[in-house]
This record gives C-alpha cells, sequence and structure tokens, in this order.
C-alpha cells in the first residue's frame, strides 16, 4: 500500500484511529492507579498537543501544502517527545513507588518473621518450666518415699514420708 496516495491513507488513518482508543483506554484505566495522576496530566496535555499537529500535518499534507506539513510535523515531533519523556517519568516514580511498597513489605514481614520466633522461643521455654514444674510435683514424694523405705531397710521405724497427697504416692507413704 502506497500512503503518499490520498486513497491508501484512509485505511492507515482509520487503524491509526483504532490504536489511540485502544491506547487511550489503557492510559485511563492507568490513571486511577499512578503513582503520580500530575505525571499523567503533563502526558494527556502533550499527547493532545501531538495528536492536534499530527492532524494538521495530515491535513496539510492531503493538502498539498508541504511547507505547513514540515512545520507541523516539527511541532508534533516536539510533543511526541515531551509526551515520550512524561512516560518516562511515569516509569521512575512508578520504580520509586515499587521500591517503597518492597522496603515497607520487608520491613513488615521482617517484623512478623521476629514476633513468630519470639513467640516460640517463649512457648518453648513455658514448655520447659511447666515440664519441670509437673515432673518436680511428681519426684519429690517419690523422693521422700524413697528416703523412708531406705530408713526402713537401715530398720529405722520411726521416719515418716510427709507426703500428704492422695494419689498413689501419698498412699505408699
Amino acid at each position: 500500500m502506497d500512503a503518499a496516495k490520498p486513497a491508501a491513507r484512509g485505511p492507515l488513518v482509520a487503524e491509526m484511529k483504532k490504536h489511540e482508543a485502544e491506547a487511550a483506554a489503557a492510559e485511563a484505566a492507568y490513571r486511577q492507579q499512578a503513582a503520580d495522576p500530575k505525571i499523567m496530566d503533563s502526558y494527556g496535555t502533550a499527547w493532545t498537543d501531538y495528536q492536534r499537529f499530527r492532524d494538521a500535518q495530515l491535513a496539510a499534507s492531503q493538502a498539498g501544502n508541504t511547507a505547513e506539513a514540515l512545520a507541523q510535523r516539527t511541532q508534533a515531533a516536539a510533543s511526541g517527545e515531551a509526551a515520550q519523556q512524561a512516560l518516562a517519568t511515569a516509569v521512575a516514580a512508578e520504580s520509586a513507588d515499587a521500591k517503597t511498597k518492597r522496603d515497607q513489605t520487608t520491613g513488615t514481614y521482617q517484623g512478623a518473621r521476629t514476633l513468630i520466633v519470639a513467640l516460640l522461643v517463649v512457648g518453648l521455654l513455658l514448655g520447659l518450666v511447666l515440664g519441670l514444674y509437673v515432673s518436680r510435683l511428681v519426684v519429690r514424694p517419690l523422693q521422700r518415699v524413697s528416703a523412708v523405705l531406705s530408713a526402713l531397710a537401715d530398720g529405722d521405724l520411726t521416719s515418716r514420708a510427709q507426703v500428704s497427697s492422695r494419689d498413689e504416692v501419698g498412699q505408699m507413704a
């Protein structure tokens, strides 16, 4: 297809307009979550200027006014460059925002990990202390009964275990 012929321009312009509509929809969706909406405003202004100069360039070209087409092309190029610069700034802002969010998330993760480790250590210590306490509750009376039985084996019939519980160990005493 020869774009220099007026009949060939129609489908190309229609395709260009279709892509512009898709880009506008993507921009609108992105604008709602942009890290810095002001940058998108700057982009929108530059892009609108670009489209206006480009359309003027196309009209001048179709009318055969080469000088006007070249002048509009220069302005369209400058506006296009401004739009690209705004997009580059938006990318930089998004990267900075992503880094900030990553750092915040990393801090939250590290805090949660520290809390979990601390709770595990406290739980283990409490379990150890509770285990020692229960074992002493069982072992001390058994040691008293064992001492009395040793004394009985040695012939001392006056020893008492001093165990007051009502469980098996208390009944033995």
